[in-house]
Parts: C-alpha cells; sequence; structure tokens
C-alpha cells in the first residue's frame, strides 16, 4: 500500500492511536516524523497529534492539530468519512485520555462550526451535547442528534436526564423550521 495517499489519509491518526496506545512497535511516530513537514497531509499531522498527546507533549500536540486542519481537505468523505469527523473523534478521544480542556475546546469549536456549515451531520450536535457545558445548548443540540440520527453512538452516551430534557425541547420545537418570510412576487 501507498501509506500517503490520499485514500488513505483518514486511517493515519487511528493507526497512530492503537501504535501509540501498544507500545510503537512498529515504529510509526519515527516514520511519521520522517515525513517531509511540506509532503505532509493533514492525516499525518493528525497521527502526530495523537503520537504527542498521549505522550503529554501537548503543546506539540495542538500545534500538529493546527498544521492537521490547515492542510485539511475533505477527501475523507470519498471513502465515506467527513475530514470533520476524524478531527473531531481524534480530539474526543485525546480530551478523554489526557484530561486536557483544549482538546475538548477545539472539538467544540469545530462541532458548532459543522452544526453551521453542514447541519445535517448529526455527529457534530451529538459532540456538543456531549462535551458542551451551556445546559441550553446541550439539549438542544442533542434533540438536533437525536433527530438526525436516533441510533447515534455519541447521543447514545448523554446522561439520561439531559436525554429527557431533549425529548421534551423536540416536542416543542421543529427541527430546520424555515422561519423567514418569503417576499411577495
Amino acid at each position: 500500500y501507498d501509506l500517503q495517499s490520499d485514500d488513505l489519509q483518514f486511517a493515519w491518526p487511528y493507526f497512530a492511536y492503537s501504535a501509540a496506545m501498544s507500545g510503537d512497535k512498529w515504529r510509526l511516530e519515527s516514520y511519521l516524523a520522517s515525513v517531509s513537514g511540506d509532503s505532509a497531509a493533514s492525516g499525518i499531522w493528525l497521527a502526530r497529534a495523537v503520537f504527542a498527546g498521549l505522550a503529554g507533549r501537548i503543546d506539540e500536540s495542538q500545534a500538529a492539530m493546527s498544521e492537521a486542519y490547515l492542510k485539511w481537505d475533505d477527501h475523507y468523505r470519498v471513502v465515506g468519512m467527513p475530514a470533520s469527523y476524524a478531527f473531531a473523534e481524534i480530539g474526543k478521544l485525546l480530551y478523554e485520555k489526557t484530561g486536557d480542556a483544549r482538546y475538548r475546546d477545539h472539538v467544540l469549536r469545530l462541532a458548532r462550526a459543522i452544526r453551521t456549515i453542514q447541519p445535517t451531520d448529526a455527529y457534530a450536535y451529538a459532540l456538543i451535547a456531549n462535551l458542551g457545558s451551556d445546559e441550553k445548548e446541550r439539549v438542544e443540540a442533542l434533540a438536533f442528534a437525536l433527530y438526525l440520527d436516533p441510533r447515534s453512538q455519541w447521543a447514545s452516551e448523554a446522561p439520561a436526564e439531559l436525554r429527557a430534557k431533549a425529548v421534551e425541547w423536540r416536542k416543542k420545537h421543529k427541527p430546520f423550521e424555515f422561519k423567514a418570510s418569503l417576499p411577495e412576487i
């Protein structure tokens, strides 16, 4: 396999996560460091962020995530996964493993942007519901996530009390209701 092909970019951060969690016996971190910064695509930078974050080098990890963001293209969607999903999932994993709030904040900024740019992507709403701190935003986000994807894994991780509030919110609101009036022709 050509490991730097566009078709495999989505796999790099997940491979890095598995390698880092299991002792990196294939020396993937060394290989990633050898890839020229100019030719490294977003998946390689995100993989570097994983190794750095799990090793406690949070500033280095954050810098690599920023570089990955700058090199982001949505080619991942061709292979069934939007790049934004990979970014969000890796950020969430790093937040859960390190407890560093910068990862959570990064994921929340991204999820809020995706909610606006791609409003039918349920995972963005589910992430806001799980990682956010504003109760009103979390309830509304979970209601949208469950509306768009009732079997969402991330939505299912929400506390039962929040789920109950989201169900009540949905009874009173219509997702994606068009609120603007149309001009007369």
